[in-house]
């Protein structure tokens, strides 16, 4: 006689009684058979922090808690865009991956940028959204040209 499980977990050993049917033999014995239900990551990966240079950001972030990517984690996916437009550019980053730069940006520009992980079943959610501007240079010859004054006074922030 087998046991029925009456609530069924995402990744449990269940046990079930085998019959062999081999050579006549009428034994019975006791096994336990692990049966994995899959689903998408319930959760976002954590703490993500980014940090901006004129034309990249850098990111960084904690992996996805194992309880909750539900399978294998395949990759993370990172969506990022300036802020006030609607489409989103998508970066792929490797499963082992906890950083990664978004290069190509303009200078002292708003971005948006989210994460979430992915397994064979899907995506997860999607972290907050960070709100980041990259860094921007003074073009002082324009500066210049356009002064009405015969001194500037030119500062600079040290970041």
């Amino acid at each position: 006689m087998g046991y029925v499980p009456l609530v069924l977990s995402r990744c449990i050993a269940y046990p079930s009684e085998m019959l062999p049917l081999n050579s006549g033999a009428r034994s019975r014995y006791f096994t336990s058979l692990k049966r994995c239900f899959f689903a998408v990551p319930v959760s976002p990966p954590l703490n993500l922090i980014a940090n901006s240079s004129f034309t990249e950001i850098q990111l960084s972030w904690q992996p996805i808690p194992p309880d909750d990517v539900n399978g294998i984690l395949l990759g993370y996916k990172i969506l990022y865009r300036q802020q006030g437009t609607t489409q989103w550019t998508e970066q792929i980053v490797h499963r082992s991956a906890l950083e990664a730069t978004v290069a190509s940006l303009s200078e002292y520009t708003d971005y948006e940028i989210k994460i979430m992980g992915y397994n064979s079943k899907g995506q997860g959610p999607f972290s907050p959204i960070l709100n980041l501007r990259t860094k921007g240079s003074v073009d002082l010859q324009s500066v210049i040209k356009g002064a009405l004054f015969e001194t500037i006074l030119v500062t600079f922030n040290a970041e």
